[in-house]
Parts: C-alpha cells; structure tokens; sequence
C-alpha cells in the first residue's frame, strides 16, 4: 500500500515513517478485528436458558423405554431446576396479574397432595409433582415477561420434533417391538394417546411458529393432514379428534371464535364433557350408532369406556372429598383400565370433587379472546383438549400450559433476540 502527499516537493523522511506507522497500526487493527469475528462466544446465560427450555420440554413427554427409577429421578431434579429458577424470578410469580391464576395451581396442588397423602400413596415422586405443578404455568409468565416466549418454542419444537421423528420411524420400520395391554400400543413415546397428544404439541408449536409468515402458513394444513394420518396409524381416533377440533377453530370465524372466548361458554363446555358418561343410552340411537360402529369402527361401549361410566357415580359418592389419590388402581379393580376415561371424573375420583372444581375454574379462568394468531391457535387447542376430555383424561399440565399461553397472549408483546453462539462481535 502506498502513500502519496500531493502539494510538497520533498517527502520529510521523518513524516513518512510516522504514516508508515500508522498503517500498519491501522492494518493490525483490522487484522486482529477479522479474527475476533472468526471466534466464537458463547453466553452463560443464553445457555442456561436453553438448557431449561429443555428441562421444561421434558416435562411433557415420557419415554417408554426409560426405566421407573430413572424417570423418578429425572423428574425430580427437573423440578429441582424449575423450583430455582421460580425462586431466582419470584417477583414476576408474584405479579398481580398472575396472582389469581398461581393461586388456583397451588391450591389444587395442595389438595391433590392431601388426597395422596390420606391414601398412604404419599412418596417423594408425588412431591416433584407438586412441584412441577406449580412451575409449569409461572414458567411462562417469566418467558412472556422476560421476552423470551418464543425462544422457548423454538427450543420446544426442536426437542420434540426430534423425538416424534425417532419415534415414528420407530413404529413403521419396527412394528413388532412395540407393546400393549390389549387395548392401547405402546411407542417410544409412551401410549397412542401420549404419541398423539405429541404429535398435537408439536404442531401446535409449528403453527405459532410460522403463523405470521404467510409464504410458510400454507404449510399448516399439510402438517395437518400429516399427523391426522400418523394418529390414524397409531389407532388414536381421539388425538384425530382433538386435530381436527384445533385446526377448525384456529380457522374459523372471529365471531366463533369470541363465543368461545366467554368464560361461560367454556363453563357449559366442560359441564358437557362431564355429562358425558350418562350418554350411554344415546349410543344406542340407530344413527349415532351407525356413526361409532360403521364411521369410527367401534363398539357402542366405546371400546369398553360405558362399563367404566356404569361404577364412576357408586366410586364418587364413596370417597367424594378426598378421592383415592390415584384412579388407576380403584379403576382397575373394577373394569381392568386405568382411568375413568373422562377428563373431569378422573380428577374427581383420583383427588376429590374439590380439587376436581378448583381445576375447573382455574381453566375458565385461563380462557379469553385471541389478541393475536398465537392466541388463536391456543384457543384450538385448549378447545380440542376439552372435546378430547370427554373420553381421555386430558386436564392436565399440557391443557394447562395451552391455557396460559392463551391467558398471556398480546399484541403489545415484543420477543427479545436470544442467539447461543455469537461469532465474533457479540455479547460475551
């Protein structure tokens, strides 16, 4: 590189070596800038907000392969983490606006942990639960505030999309290593209705994902039609079911939508979900049952569910108050299955009618108008697990956390950039 000074006949010999100077400086400065940005910095705190993403991820999904005792004891110290981080961001737990909401989770806590403990099933693996419980919706409250939300979906979405993937593959190339007590498969990911209800998560994860791109939306109902093929493939009408409901009211009007963002329409919704177990005799009505047995392929009981709908009342009015800490084994005294196959009633009988009712109100408390296109796909879902209850048990934690990402929807909501690596030039 040369220098020339214009204007003088000589060069000052002493001049030239001091402009010499300086460009090798300057070259040096840059030198050394090129291999900053070839470095890489990585964020302790960006990790570690990675790392609970995935630690809360995992609280959604069970493993078949993973033995008990392992399952235990991941459980255990994920509620460890989630128990810390709560207490490191207490001041957004204890924010007025949540206030109702984490009040309602406790309270159902503490009482689910009374029935346990009365039915002498009390052990450290319920106490994790307890603690689970109450992290799962104030970790979302901290995400919002913190505007990381969609940070967390991202995380989500890559967790579970890898694990539906060894999954499926799984269950078509290696059919014959699956197993099941006579009624329901089990996969990688546990049970059809768990494969299924991850199938949902994760679609529902696509869908607020890309839901403001409008060049990628129009894949939606190509993923649509892919996991109501794959629950298909499972055997799981009801995760088809639950699909099929989301996808209509993400889609539908914004005056059905308002209808059902009342919190009494969502009041006589799950009334009828409940009702739902003295149905039987509708059953038996000719086109309805041309319906179950000739559309769905099933019996008129529904795959044996009305001769556990017969002993739910007598089993209720035993133990009203406290329930039998567990459906499972009361139920399996009687009819050989698990649960009492009806979101409400499995509550009741497990915890009691009260716990059952705080859960209830917590739900309508949750449901409001979508603000924005994440909202309403929340509202999908919350409304598909809701019709999905009326035959599965699913009010729990993934109900719960549709219900609070709905609960915490805004359109004044801002997402804070979150990038684990940084090459050169970032924030260390």
């Amino acid at each position: 590189m040369s220098l020339y000074i214009y204007g003088q006949k000589e060069q000052d010999p002493g001049s030239m070596y001091a402009h010499r100077s300086s460009i090798a400086s300057v070259h040096d400065s840059m030198e050394k800038s090129r291999k900053d940005h070839m470095k890489i910095y990585l964020s302790e705190n960006r990790i570690l907000l990675f790392l609970l993403c995935s630690i809360y991820t995992y609280i959604f999904i069970s493993i078949s392969e993973l033995p008990w005792s392992m399952y235990v004891l991941s459980q255990i110290l994920c509620a460890g983490f989630m128990v810390l981080y709560l207490m490191a961001n207490l001041d957004i737990y204890l924010m007025k606006k949540y206030r109702v909401i984490n009040g309602l989770v406790l309270l159902y806590s503490i009482l689910a942990l009374v029935s346990v403990y009365l039915n002498g099933q009390f052990s450290i693996y319920q106490i994790s639960t307890f603690a689970l419980n109450n992290t799962i919706l104030p970790f979302i409250e901290i995400q919002r505030e913190k505007g990381h939300f969609y940070f967390l979906c991202k995380v989500m979405l890559f967790w579970l999309s890898l694990l539906i993937l060894v999954n499926d593959v799984l269950m078509v190339i290696m059919p014959g290593r699956f197993y099941g007590d006579g009624l329901s498969k089990t996969f990688f990911l546990d049970n059809k209705f768990a494969t299924g209800y991850d199938h949902i998560l994760m679609f529902f994860l696509f869908c607020i994902l890309i839901g403001e791109k409008k060049k990628k939306r129009r894949w939606i109902p190509v993923l649509f039609v892919i996991i109501c093929l794959i629950c298909y493939y499972i055997d799981c009408n009801t995760a088809i079911l639950g699909t099929v409901v989301f996808f209509l009211i993400s889609h539908s009007s914004s005056r059905l939508r308002d209808i059902l963002s009342r919190k009494s329409t969502m009041a006589v919704m799950i009334a009828l979900s409940a009702m739902f177990i003295w149905s039987g005799d509708m059953f038996r009505i000719r086109p309805v049952k041309f319906f179950i047995t000739e559309v769905l392929g099933r019996d008129v009981t529904l795959t044996g569910r009305q001769q556990i709908y017969d002993i739910v009342p007598r089993l209720l009015l035993s133990r009203p108050w406290i329930g039998y800490g567990n459906s499972a084994g009361i139920i399996s005294k009687y009819t050989g299955a698990f649960n009492a196959q009806n979101g409400f009633f499995d509550l009741a009988i497990s915890y009691g009618i009260p716990a059952a009712l705080v859960f209830v109100i917590l739900l309508i408390t949750l449901v409001r108008r979508p603000a924005t296109t994440t909202g309403r796909y929340a509202l999908g879902t919350f409304y598909g697990f809701l019709v999905m209850s009326t035959v599965e048990m699913t009010f729990g934690s993934m109900m719960m956390l549709f219900g609070m990402i709905l609960f915490t929807d805004s359109s004044k909501y801002s997402e804070k950039k979150v990038k684990l690596i940084d090459w050169g030039g970032g924030s260390r």
